[in-house]
């Protein structure tokens, strides 16, 4: 049953378009029941559920609009949700969910994380910030209890990675293991 947006015309006589019309309704209710709620129901209007094909390209939006879309993730190469926001295509759905892994949000913030040695400097997984790095959290996973404490070195912090260093209570150089998270875009 296929939709036509050419009746009734006109000349004709609702007897002979009355089929058609109908058939017109029947395939109005086939596209709504798809991913929403049914026509006579109390919630109709609403969507039960969003499914969207995977795009070759990104969807377009104007000036004022954000738009949703489907498409392969660049590194995961599986269909992801990504957002276009202001000419900005951001997979957020995409992540590298492992002890050193990365995830987008829907704003084009990326969020980094991962394990390191001190005075080793850091390497941000996937090859870093795509621009650069705004902030980094470093804990001490120090299963000894030698009271390390644990710095960024000022300056290292790039869209790549950063350096740290460490010292004990007593002032000695320490080479202590840490977490970290980072921030960027």
């Amino acid at each position: 049953m296929a939709y036509n947006a050419n009746i009734p015309q006109p000349a004709d006589k609702l007897s002979t378009s009355q089929p058609q019309i109908l058939q017109n309704f029947q395939a109005i209710d086939t596209y709504t029941q798809v991913d929403h709620v049914a026509l006579n129901a109390a919630n109709q209007g609403k969507h039960k559920t969003a499914t969207f094909p995977t795009a070759a390209a990104p969807a377009a939006a104007g000036a004022a609009e954000v738009g949703i879309y489907s498409a392969n993730g660049p590194t995961s190469g599986v269909p992801e949700l990504f957002v276009n926001k202001t000419a900005k295509q951001v997979p957020f759905t995409e992540s590298l969910n492992a002890a050193t892994g990365w995830t987008w949000l829907p704003s084009g913030i990326q969020i980094m994380w991962g394990t390191g040695v001190a005075h080793t400097p850091v390497v941000f997984p996937g090859g870093g910030f795509s621009t650069a790095a705004f902030s980094v959290n470093v804990t001490i996973n120090d299963a000894a209890a030698n009271m390390h404490f644990i710095e960024v070195v000022a300056g290292t912090l790039n869209a790549v990675g950063f350096d740290t260093r460490a010292y004990t209570r007593n002032g000695n150089a320490g080479t202590p293991a840490f977490y970290y998270i980072a921030i960027g875009y």
